[in-house]
């Protein structure tokens, strides 16, 4: 379900996931005339290599939710946060031995939305999806997880 993204609760969000020990990771779906965009991680990554992702990444100490999903977005694409549609999906995780916590937003962005300027050492191509396309994202059937995401954003996208 899409909750409304405002200071207070992401404020909540990332209190709760402190409390419970998580390390924070903020992922933005992000939506352009019911596409998502996605990104493949280059084959040099540590974590997920040749997988399709979505913009995001971790909180870094003293950064709260908002900052991060802007700060991620502009090191990923070039763009900027226009408007958080919402946060509609949380997921806990375990990487480097490290419980993680990872909130997922649905996201409108602007800047040259054909052309984002991907961190070459970290992302090899992109794609705008649309709702038809995306069993494309199902190239590593061992793990789900953005194929799920991008599903659940689908369902999501606001009319």
């Amino acid at each position: 379900m899409l909750r409304e993204a405002d200071d207070d609760y992401l404020e909540s969000l990332q209190k709760q996931a402190i409390l419970d020990n998580k390390e924070i990771v903020v992922s933005a779906v992000i939506i352009n005339n019911d596409q998502v965009f996605v990104q493949k991680r280059s084959a040099s990554r540590k974590l997920f290599p040749n997988c399709w992702d979505v913009v995001g990444g971790h909180v870094e100490a003293n950064e709260d939710i908002y900052s991060a999903l802007k700060r991620e977005i502009k090191e990923e694409t070039g763009w900027r946060i226009d408007f958080i549609a919402g946060h509609f999906n949380s997921f806990d995780w375990y990487a480097d031995d490290k419980a993680k916590r990872e909130f997922a937003f649905l996201v409108i962005v602007r800047g040259n939305l054909d052309k984002p300027k991907l961190e070459k050492d970290k992302h090899s191509s992109f794609l705008w999806l649309d709702e038809a396309d995306v069993e494309i994202l199902k190239d590593k059937p061992d793990d789900l997880y953005i194929y799920n995401l991008v599903k659940k954003a689908f369902n999501e996208l606001p009319s």
